[in-house]
């Protein structure tokens, strides 16, 4: 669970935004170093964006999950073990998040889909298995953002990605195509 007042009224140990920040500085410089096409996947704090904000070399791609663009840390509340994720969900990210993929910071958004059973969800939160199984939800969650419209959207979850990977003009849904 993120640090957070959520974290502290379940007792529960954290994940402190740190963590995933610095993880983000040292591979941006690898990447920068070694010249090699890199994707961060799942970036999910503020501190986070403003370290790709400010050090994303050209070769650097980084990802968000549509979980946590729309869900924050309130969804752990009564020690809800179905929103345990890794990297954890934030309390009040969400707003960066989209702002970070409207300017670019951010180049995908993923499903984050990781299936697991009732059995190892239905356990105490602590040593419940992380994971989202959302593959089935993932374009209709997509199309809720509302601060988004469809072509940018067609960016975000094709068009980007195919990019990535090394396709031209791949992937780009557009009326009339």
């Amino acid at each position: 669970i993120a640090q957070s007042q959520m974290a502290s009224i379940l007792g529960l140990p954290c994940i402190c935004d740190f963590s995933q920040a610095s993880e983000i500085a040292k591979i941006s410089q690898f990447a920068n170093a070694i010249n090699s096409k890199t994707l961060i996947k799942t970036v999910s704090t503020k501190r986070s964006n403003n370290v790709l904000k400010n050090f994303k070399p050209k070769n650097l791609f980084a990802s968000t999950s549509i979980n946590h663009l729309l869900l924050d840390v309130n969804e752990c509340d009564d020690f809800n073990t179905l929103a345990k994720t890794y990297p954890p969900l934030e309390d009040k990210t969400k707003d960066d998040l989209l702002n970070a993929l409207k300017l670019g910071i951010i180049d995908t958004i993923s499903s984050y889909h990781k299936h697991t059973s009732k059995n190892q969800k239905d356990m105490p939160f602590d040593i419940a298995e992380y994971g989202i199984s959302n593959a089935n939800y993932f374009l209709p969650l997509v199309l809720s953002l509302k601060e988004m419209d469809l072509s940018f959207i067609s960016r975000l979850i094709s068009y980007n990605p195919a990019k990535i990977m090394g396709f031209k003009d791949e992937g780009l849904i557009k009326e009339n195509f």
